[in-house]
């Protein structure tokens, strides 16, 4: 029975050695959950890449993204 238990013991300290350092990769998963143009904008703040976007007829948009790290779960 005693080398039963030293056996177990080596097993799962082995086991709990390699879960504890053991390095999880990260799998980020991105879902873009709204999309919509803006419409109207009063100021002149639409100013990207030091380009207006009045001048080249471009249009702004808005959006929500969902960020998940679906290796922990």
């Amino acid at each position: 029975m005693g080398a039963l238990g030293v056996l177990l013991a080596v097993a799962f300290g082995i086991y709990g050695m390699y879960t504890w350092f053991h390095d999880k990769k990260p799998q980020l998963k991105f879902d873009i959950t709204s999309a919509s143009p803006v419409y109207d904008i009063r100021e002149d703040v639409t100013v990207f890449a030091r380009q207006d976007s009045k001048p080249s007829k471009s249009s702004m948009r808005t959006g929500m993204i969902c960020a998940a790290n679906k290796s922990y779960q």
